[in-house]
């Protein structure tokens, strides 16, 4: 009887041990430690700027045992929140994220935490998408709407390659294979570019504006924050012409 408990005991642990992740943090400011992980932490993704304002007081590390079978995104950010809330901060930044692969089945991630003293609002840059992610595959959405060059377009360019061309009153979505780092430039008489670490499954909304040149018009690309870009999206849609209209008249 003892030993058939022992083996249950010990299958037991096995089993808690194989569905958690390693977590490893160091904070530099134990006064703000507390017991609490309900406290609200807003988490930041690779592409988002932290607040001037915000203290840092602790790293984390959220990766595979070795044994782990759940670490889906969503765990591993859950996760990333109870810890900094342990730590007393209230906002973590990803520094480094690892997707899950051949090697672990877990997401990994490195990240900063920060403490501050009023959450104001942070704008996100990224929205995540499981489709895409299982695909290996973000989605860069390109528009222009504002008048201003409307007669001048020019190309968008990723790394090397011609992607689209941005003109007045348009909009566009790009899926591409997420390769991590890469550069969104355009030119005209002036070079303007972005550099993005494109994770897979996320979003990216960028801006193909102009501002004023010499002799022509200069192109400005911006990362807009999701809920302002679909914004300006639907009403690119709905009065941008009919791309299957003929709008030609007989001479």
């Amino acid at each position: 009887m003892m030993k058939k408990s022992s083996w249950l005991l010990l299958a037991a642990l096995l089993l808690v041990c194989s569905c958690a992740q390693r977590i490893k943090m160091q904070v530099s400011n134990p006064g703000y430690q507390t017991d609490s992980v309900t406290a609200p932490v807003r988490v930041l993704s690779l592409n988002d700027t932290v607040p001037a304002e915000a203290v840092l007081i602790g790293t984390l590390k959220i990766g595979d045992n070795g044994f782990s079978k759940s670490g889906n995104l969503d765990t591993t950010l859950r996760l990333a929140r109870e810890q900094a809330a342990k730590a007393g901060g209230n906002l973590v930044k990803i520094t480094w994220h690892k997707a899950p692969s051949f090697a672990s089945s877990c997401h990994r991630i490195k990240a900063d935490i920060y403490r501050m003293d009023s959450l104001p609002p942070v704008k996100t840059h990224a929205v995540f998408d499981s489709l895409h992610f299982l695909n290996g595959e973000s989605v860069i959405h390109l528009f222009r709407k504002f008048p201003l060059g409307a007669a001048l377009s020019y190309d968008v360019k990723i790394n090397d390659s011609v992607v689209t061309q941005a003109r007045n009153n348009w909009a566009e979505e790009i899926v591409i294979p997420a390769t991590g780092e890469v550069v969104i430039w355009a030119s005209t008489e002036n070079r303007a570019e972005l550099k993005l670490i494109l994770q897979a499954g996320y979003h990216y909304y960028i801006r193909c504006g102009m501002k004023y040149g010499i002799m022509v018009g200069r192109p400005k690309l911006e990362i807009v924050e999701p809920s302002v870009a679909k914004a300006e999206i639907e009403a690119i849609q709905q009065t941008a012409p009919d791309p299957d209209t003929d709008t030609d008249t007989e001479p």
